[in-house]
């Protein structure tokens, strides 16, 4: 399956929102270890100093869903404290996860991490830890699709 049209649907949807700074594709897709049957994981990196919100990206994306949902994405700290907010959808069939991550705590956590900080949190769904490192790596293995402004630390 060519998923490029349905990242550019996204994309289209999510570059006007005000502070969205970089929309990735993440996850097996990213890797090319993915299945057929694979869902679609996107990483939404934002910045809440340019005027990101909750309710701006609801609105650009309520209507994504095969079955529109008015407020698909979850509240910031919705799925916990390492994965920002996020919303699970269908789309033309596909399943789509969609990540969102401050970029100022990315940030702060790779500059942690350089620093020799390297902690395990608790994250639900992680049933051993969150390592904090894994900001990092998740950068590394990232498929950039779409970048507002430089989202790595300087």
């Amino acid at each position: 399956m060519n998923i490029t049209p349905l990242l550019n649907k996204i994309t289209a949807l999510l570059s006007p929102v005000p502070g969205i700074v970089g929309v990735v594709l993440g996850g097996s897709r990213a890797r090319g270890t993915h299945q057929a049957d694979s869902d679609i994981d996107i990483g939404v990196y934002y910045d809440l100093k340019s005027g990101f919100s909750i309710d701006e990206i609801n609105k650009a994306v309520k209507d994504l869903n095969d079955e529109p949902v008015d407020h698909p994405i979850t509240p910031i700290g919705g799925w916990g404290p390492w994965v920002n907010a996020g919303g699970w959808f269908v789309i033309d069939g596909c399943h789509v996860d969609l990540i969102l991550r401050d970029m100022e705590r990315v940030e702060q956590v790779i500059h942690d991490c350089l620093g020799g900080k390297i902690n395990a949190n608790y994250q639900p769904g992680h049933p051993h830890a969150y390592m904090n490192g894994m900001y990092w790596g998740n950068l590394r293995l990232l498929k950039f699709w779409l970048i507002l402004t430089t989202i790595l630390p300087h």
